[in-house]
């Protein structure tokens, strides 16, 4: 019922294509992997290359977003394949320091090596197993710290008493991570 359509213009060839809109899914380029295919079509496209391990040369720097969510003593998991040349790939760390608006640095699990100059695109959250320690980091309720009762990974959705009041939240994972206070 409804819906309408509009018309597309591909990034790789050009090409305009028209599409319903229950078909289309608006997405934002900066929480895509870099190892997305629409980077790698875009970057072939170019005539440069995909592989390489940063560095400057290719295509310049995005600019780097201000910090929303990222608070120190956080547990957040790495999700960029570039980011230290991909050593820390699904990695889990602390973060340590937020260095400016746009930068913080991440004290890895695995080997406690310091990554420094990380931005937000870089990672995502991680949480505790349930009765593990949370801090609310997006919505009204940022900054508070409770206690994880229960996680629905299917839904993506969880329950936090917080410490302070004792009252019951609620949330999606992407509004809480690991507190790990020093």
């Amino acid at each position: 019922a409804g819906g309408g359509a509009c018309y597309v213009a591909l990034k790789l060839g050009g090409a305009v294509v028209k599409a319903s809109n229950e078909n289309l899914e608006l997405l934002d380029p900066d929480t895509l992997p870099k190892d997305h295919p629409a980077f790698a079509a875009g970057q072939q496209k170019k005539g440069k290359s995909s592989s390489g391990g940063g560095g400057s040369s290719g295509k310049a720097r995005k600019k780097a977003r201000p910090v929303t969510w990222v608070r120190k003593n956080i547990r957040v998991r790495i999700i960029s394949k570039s980011l230290a040349g991909g050593k820390y790939y699904s990695q889990k760390g602390t973060v340590y320091d937020v260095q400016s608006r746009y930068e913080f640095s991440v004290l890895m699990a695995r080997d406690r090596k310091l990554v420094e100059n990380v931005v937000e695109r870089n990672v995502e959250t991680a949480l505790p197993k349930a009765n593990g320690r949370v801090i609310i980091v997006l919505g009204e309720h940022k900054g508070k710290v409770g206690t994880l009762l229960e996680r629905n990974s299917k839904l993506q959705v969880c329950l936090v008493q917080f410490d302070e009041d004792k009252s019951i939240y609620k949330c999606g994972f992407e509004k809480l991570a690991e507190y790990v206070p020093t």
